[in-house]
């Protein structure tokens, strides 16, 4: 029921917020209009540079950004919300009400997890540069959805203001864009890139597409880091709300 309270409180301020806010606003179409944008431009340019180059075998590359790109721009989001409520002095307001920081903490874990699942699902067939499988799609929005609440987790813990939440912003795209290295790589080389939460549900991507025998391995890869990490923030943020609550 605590649950249940939060998600009426927060829930509906949240989008709100979102849609008052000139940048954020943006931030919840921007996945579908980057999936679009890859389904026509990258065969555009796959065409304009056959002579010089075959683009085909490396749709799968671009795809596997649209896989973390979506959750990165709503934990993105959420972060930004976070510091709003933050310097609007919310977090300092929990303390006199019902909502209990438990049931806050959930309700900003689940809630950013489940949206980017839903639209990552939808965002994959929109792209379309890749012939994907049904458990394929579902399992890797699953894990990539878990990317949301760890993205907007750096920015609640790490972050004092919005100029620093635009820096790490900026980071977090280069965290983003590095795995993608690892399509270039021979597999004895991927290990350089584990300690990179963006890169297992990518991995898992391109091996469940491809048919690899290892699909189970990198999306476990993907739940044990997140989890791992999304605990050791959330003490963190924990620490901080007390602080302000």
């Amino acid at each position: 029921m605590d649950y249940v309270k939060v998600i009426k409180s927060f829930g509906l301020g949240d989008l709100l917020n979102v849609i008052r806010d000139p940048l954020l606003k943006w931030m919840i179409v921007m996945p579908f209009g980057i999936a679009v944008l890859f389904r026509f431009l990258v065969p555009e340019l796959a065409r304009w540079a056959a002579p010089y180059a075959d683009l085909v075998p490396y749709y799968p590359m671009f795809m596997g950004l649209v896989v973390v790109m979506v959750p990165m721009l709503y934990g993105v989001c959420i972060g930004f919300l976070v510091l709003d409520e933050r310097d609007d002095g919310t977090l300092a307001a929990l303390k006199v009400t019902p909502v209990s920081l438990t049931s806050y903490l959930a309700y900003r874990i689940t809630a950013p997890m489940l949206v980017s699942f839903v639209t990552t699902l939808a965002a994959i067939p929109v792209a379309g540069l890749a012939s994907v499988d049904l458990v394929t799609t579902v399992v890797v929005a699953l894990v990539a959805s878990l990317e949301a609440p760890l993205f907007a987790l750096v920015f609640a813990v790490l972050a004092e203001n919005k100029v620093q939440g635009f820096a790490i912003q900026k980071m977090l795209g280069t965290v983003l864009a590095i795995p993608l290295i690892a399509y270039f790589l021979d597999p004895r080389w991927e290990f350089v890139f584990y300690a990179i939460p963006t890169f297992w549900p990518i991995r898992a991507f391109w091996e469940g597409i491809s048919g690899g025998a290892n699909f189970w391995l990198y999306v476990l890869g993907a739940v044990l880091i997140h989890a791992a990490l999304i605990a050791v923030l959330l003490r963190l943020f924990d620490r901080k709300l007390h602080r302000y609550a």
